[in-house]
């Protein structure tokens, strides 16, 4: 297998991390999230967007049409506002089609999700069994399809997968997603409704043969009918109510398990058809009880390159993101994270919220030169680029995108005059980074 090597490397550089590009360039990785044409054809702005495109920016399924004139212009016309507001990378949420129009402009971030996003995987199909051996030949599969095509690409940053994983349920995502409250985490209960034979059903089982002396004791903490191990086995439909602190120790137990082989059967399909790239692997979420539990973090270092993460702006977490970097020796990207100010079309929007476009741009400037100024941090990459607004047609259990532009592509100049500044401002600011002793620094990893 013959690959390129042009690719963007992981470098640390008398004790500063670096993303260094395939010429050998030192780069802060400075992106934009959801640069999606579907935000271009909401209700409100859909005729205002084709009226400014062309009409073959759609095809006739009323979606975006990538092979037009129209979208030519509309690529044409993110990459000029991209390149004035002084960002170099499309983060996460940029799929397919329009990825493909872009990323030969940009470094980019590809995200590859062979079973979906973890939070999504009840609405349809369940969680994968990592233990069986179909786990490792469906990543290969579709490794093959999604990953070789961008193997030789000299602005892929790496791959991301999952947007926050759920090795902690919280309680506002248990409610949300109705998982069960008898603390058995879903993940578990799908391997336990598996069939007797199933590697992960035989997991789970060795799991509760080392915590409950008795099949008996077993069967009650979780209100099923068995008398043997064997009879257990057999067990598909397992009721809600469970003993809470059984079912959470017993859930506990396996995870770790179960997220290395999450990781170390991403890593492995990756690498085979792709050797040069970085792994970024999950985008972790940090937001109190979404914070990754401090047994995950060792199989992080093993697996992946990069700590890839999504916290909010709140002066608190600065030090968490800290700490997880101590935990792994990896540097981070912030990857998913902004501010926002509501506006009058808007119930509710993603990000910290600010009071007006003027306080969102100091708040980028002053954010992102604390993050350049620490020796670890390699890029921000922004929730969003266009301005969401409620529409009655599009169902989402997310508040309204924010962005730099409203959806009729009017900037917010005020907050874009601190960001242009900011944006040019960082590479300077990272090399100048508080540098640790050498004793402290880390090898290249890239």
């Amino acid at each position: 297998m013959k690959t390129s090597d042009r690719h963007v490397a992981l470098r640390d550089m008398a004790g500063v991390w670096w993303l260094v590009n395939a010429d050998g360039e030192r780069f802060f990785s400075l992106g934009v999230n959801h640069v999606s044409p579907a935000l271009w054809l909401r209700g409100y702005n859909r005729g205002s967007t084709l009226a400014r495109y062309g009409q073959d920016l759609v095809g006739p399924d009323g979606r975006f049409d990538p092979h037009g004139q129209a979208a030519a212009e509309w690529a044409e016309a993110v990459v000029g506002y991209m390149r004035d507001w002084g960002f170099n990378t499309l983060g996460t949420h940029t799929y397919g089609a329009e990825l493909e129009l872009l990323r030969e402009h940009f470094y980019y971030v590809k995200e590859w999700s062979p079973f979906g996003h973890q939070r999504h995987m009840r609405a349809g199909a369940r969680f994968p069994d990592v233990f069986s051996p179909s786990f490792e030949e469906d990543l290969q599969r579709s490794a093959a399809r999604e990953v070789r095509p961008h193997r030789n690409s000299p602005n892929l940053i790496g791959y991301s997968y999952t947007d926050g994983p759920l090795w902690v349920v919280s309680e506002w995502q248990r409610r949300r997603a109705g998982y069960r409250a008898d603390g058995i985490h879903p993940w578990v209960e799908d391997l336990l409704e598996l069939p007797a034979g199933a590697p992960g059903k035989q997991a789970i089982l060795e799991v509760l043969q080392s915590h409950y002396t008795d099949p008996h004791d077993c069967a009650r903490a979780y209100g099923v009918e068995a008398g043997t191990w064997e009879q257990l086995a057999e067990v598909r439909t397992w009721p809600e109510g469970a003993h809470r602190a059984s079912a959470e120790r017993d859930s506990g137990a396996l995870l770790p398990a179960i997220a290395r082989r999450w990781y170390a059967g991403h890593r492995k399909a990756v690498k085979e058809v792709d050797p040069t790239h970085l792994i970024l692997g999950d985008k972790l979420w940090s937001y109190g009880q979404d914070a990754p539990p401090d047994w995950l973090f060792p199989i992080l270092r093993e697996h992946i390159d990069v700590l890839f993460t999504q916290t909010s702006m709140r002066e608190e977490e600065w030090p968490v993101l800290a700490a997880y970097r101590e935990k792994t020796g990896l540097p981070v990207i912030q990857g998913d994270t902004g501010f926002a100010f509501l506006r009058q079309r808007q119930s509710d929007v993603k990000g910290e919220r600010v009071a007006d476009a003027e306080e969102m741009g100091q708040s980028y400037y002053r954010y992102l030169r604390a993050m350049a100024a620490e020796t670890w941090f390699l890029g921000w990459h922004f929730c969003g680029f266009l301005e969401e607004w409620d529409d009655p047609n599009v169902t989402t259990p997310w508040p309204c995108e924010n962005g730099f532009l409203d959806p009729y592509e009017t900037p917010h100049e005020a907050a874009l005059v601190h960001v242009r500044m900011a944006n040019a401002r960082a590479r300077a600011w990272h090399e100048g980074a508080d540098v640790k002793p050498p004793s402290e620094s880390h090898q290249d990893t890239g």
